[in-house]
């Protein structure tokens, strides 16, 4: 169980604590995702099937998973064959229960399966001794690379590209509008734990405030819209920059539409 009283520093300097724990077991599950993304799972298929792999209780076989989840048989195998090749599919022989040559079994690679349920126990310790505002505080803390950002930033628009820069690096596509007014998230590592521990959100929220917080710019975090659309996010950001020469007001389109002679009934 943690002890949730901020984050402190070893004799070395090290960060250690509740922040410095969930720190880490994120980037670690992000490091995962990432990889079953790119060099472990390089297509949709191969992602179905480490997946496949990955939510098993037991060992599978190539036909099991062909079968479970409705692909030829030899398009599940190119693709184990490729995940133990890379190191995230553990290949061995099964034992054999007739003449012939045994078959062979598939599990995910030790330490790669317990990542999640890792960072899901830290969380649920995390907020037994500590309310969520906290626990998300002390772990976007973790993340903020301070030395990095130590002076202030050239302006509101480099402000908020430090805090893209800031979300990219925990995970996340992440891109700002033309306007600088919003950034759109997309491509989440921790997906699969949101729904439970929708303090991840709030993590990263911290995390954009932060950095903004750091870079000294007349620009805020005004909050975090989650899944405005299915696996997108926006953060909307208030700048005092942005100020517009003259707003058109809705009631004068209406009147506009209305032609020259409306006016407004009492």
């Amino acid at each position: 169980m943690f002890i949730v009283c901020g984050d402190t520093r070893d004799r070395k300097g090290r960060m250690t604590g509740i922040g410095h724990e969930l720190g880490q077991s994120l980037k670690d599950v992000m490091s995962l995702e990432s990889a079953r993304h790119s060099a472990g799972t390089s297509s949709a298929t191969r992602a179905m099937v480490f997946d496949g792999v990955r939510s098993s209780s037991e060992a599978v076989t190539c036909e099991d998973l062909a079968t479970s989840l409705d692909l030829h048989v030899n398009t599940v195998r190119g693709h184990l064959d490729a995940l133990v090749d890379s190191g995230y599919v553990v290949r061995s022989a099964a034992v054999p229960d007739g003449p012939g040559r045994p078959r062979m079994t598939y599990v995910t690679s030790p330490g790669l399966v317990t990542r999640l349920d890792e960072l899901a126990s830290q969380l649920g310790d995390a907020l037994a001794t500590a309310d969520a505002d906290q626990v998300a505080r002390l772990a976007a803390d973790s993340w903020r690379d301070r030395p990095r950002h130590a002076a202030p930033a050239n302006g509101p628009d480099e402000a908020v590209d430090r805090a893209v820069s800031a979300l990219r690096g925990v995970g996340f596509q992440a891109s700002a509008d033309d306007f600088g007014e919003s950034i759109t998230m997309s491509s989440c590592p921790y997906t699969a734990l949101i729904e439970d521990y929708p303090v991840i959100c709030a993590i990263h929220a911290q995390l954009v405030s932060g950095v903004l917080e750091d870079a000294g710019q007349p620009v805020s975090l005004e909050g975090v819209d989650v899944w405005l659309k299915p696996g997108m996010c926006r953060a909307r950001l208030t700048r005092a920059d942005r100020v517009p020469q003259f707003t058109v007001p809705v009631h004068a389109l209406r009147a506009s539409r209305n032609g020259p002679q409306a006016r407004e009934i009492p």
